[in-house]
């Protein structure tokens, strides 16, 4: 999924799921330290798909942030 920023006028939009993998001191692959708690995958089960394009729930993310929906995902974000 490629993304032009330049015309991305939504205040809900964040770079994260484009750009950011981060892992949290449980294991939890998400993509970034604020949203829900849930994660996408846990580096305990060595698991990676998180790094897929076709990832479906992180493609959800990016759907949503790009038309303007808050995700539930990032409801803990300030």
């Amino acid at each position: 999924m490629s993304i032009n920023l330049s015309q991305v006028t939504s205040p809900h939009f964040c770079a994260a799921p484009w750009t950011n993998i981060h892992v949290n001191f449980t294991g939890h692959v998400k993509p970034c330290c604020y949203g829900s708690q849930t994660g996408y995958n846990s580096v305990q089960d060595g698991v990676w798909d998180y790094t897929d394009p076709d990832h479906p729930e992180l493609n959800q993310l990016k759907q949503e942030l790009l038309s303007g929906v808050e995700p539930k995902y990032c409801q803990g974000c300030h």
